[in-house]
């Protein structure tokens, strides 16, 4: 499956979550290795870095920057096909829907 084919489905899982949820996509040609999905809930925010496997390689700085969000405090992790319902259940509980 295409990363891109598998993110369009992920989101349309989100938005169903709420519609209170908002996606935006970050501009990788601004920072090298920044996640590439900012969710909005109320209040909140978190950042997603998907991958089209659990294998897939990750490019410099995307682990620095996962680390750094969740340093913060902001839900950041990795997303692929094989974690997706965890992550879903991990973003239902950090937006406390």
């Amino acid at each position: 499956m295409k990363e891109s084919t598998f993110r369009t489905g992920f989101i349309r899982k989100l938005r169903l979550l709420s519609p209170d949820i908002f996606v935006e996509f970050a501009d990788p040609s601004r920072v090298n290795g920044i996640p590439d999905l900012i969710i909005f809930y109320r209040d909140k925010h978190a950042r997603i870095e998907t991958k089209r496997s659990k294998n897939a390689s990750k490019r410099l700085h995307q682990e620095h920057y996962i680390d750094l969000f969740n340093s913060y405090g902001v839900y950041s992790t990795f997303l692929t096909p094989e974690n997706e319902e965890e992550v879903l259940n991990e973003l239902r509980r950090y937006f406390q829907i």
